[in-house]
């Protein structure tokens, strides 16, 4: 199979989300992959487009970019947004994806849903995270360029167990 792509750019906006899953799907099932694969990939980019629209910093004009790449050996989904975030947010993101890493997805997600619980209903942050490395078994990344983009990656490999 060749690798099969998908480039969009979207406004920082919930409704671009929305209309960002039927483009996604429709990649995803072009590449052959079933649909109890696509849709938990569909989550992990809507759960990295979120975020971008939540935590991002957008002047006029700035827009949203998802990428998804389809290759034989695992499936990439890439969503890449400015920020204005100081160093310790971006350290607080560094933070929550290594303790991803580190974890069992599944316990992650559950200690998640246990601290925002015990906390204000106002309150929200890394749940987006934890439910990619657990629902869509995403091994998540991320860099910041020297443009001040952010780009948060979940790379799903092919050879893992069914999702």
């Amino acid at each position: 199979m060749d690798a099969v792509a998908l480039d969009l750019r979207l406004p920082p906006a919930w409704d671009a989300i929305l209309a960002a899953w039927e483009p996604c799907h429709e990649t995803l099932g072009r590449a052959g992959l079933s649909p109890e694969e696509i849709e938990p990939l569909c989550m992990v980019a809507r759960e990295l487009l979120e975020n971008a629209v939540k935590y991002g910093s957008y002047a006029a004009g700035e827009a949203i970019e998802l990428r998804v790449r389809i290759s034989p050996g695992d499936v990439t989904i890439e969503v890449k947004n400015p920020v204005g975030g100081t160093p310790e947010q971006l350290r607080r993101v560094r933070e929550a994806l290594r303790s991803l890493r580190g974890e069992d997805p599944m316990q992650a997600y559950v200690e998640r849903l246990k601290a925002l619980a015990a906390l204000p209903a106002e309150a929200s942050g890394g749940l987006g995270l934890a439910r990619i490395a657990c629902e869509g078994r995403g091994l998540l990344d991320f860099h910041l360029d020297g443009q001040s983009r952010l780009a948060v990656s979940a790379v799903w490999l092919r050879t893992r167990d069914p999702i």
